[in-house]
């Protein structure tokens, strides 16, 4: 099972991350899409503040969605780092 359990190496806000420490019991969630739309944002070439903001703010709220899904006996780890 890959799991967040890199235990020094906090939460990124990239899809990346989530890609390469998300536990495979883990459904989909939307996580990682929302958080590459917000990376999109804020590397586009005159970022726009609010658009991250709402971004962020839709990120957050799949990462909420994702905690309820996730098992919490597997997925703790997870579970913390999206917490």
């Amino acid at each position: 099972m890959r799991g967040y359990s890199k235990k020094n190496a906090g939460p990124e806000l990239s899809e990346k991350w989530w890609s390469d420490n998300k536990d495979l019991t883990v459904p989909k969630t939307g996580v990682g899409h929302a958080l590459k739309s917000h990376e999109m944002a804020k590397y586009s070439g005159s970022p726009n503040h609010e658009e991250m903001l709402k971004r962020l703010e839709k990120a957050q709220q799949k990462a909420k969605s994702a905690i309820g899904k996730c098992n919490k006996k597997l997925s703790a780890d997870v579970i913390s780092a999206l917490e």
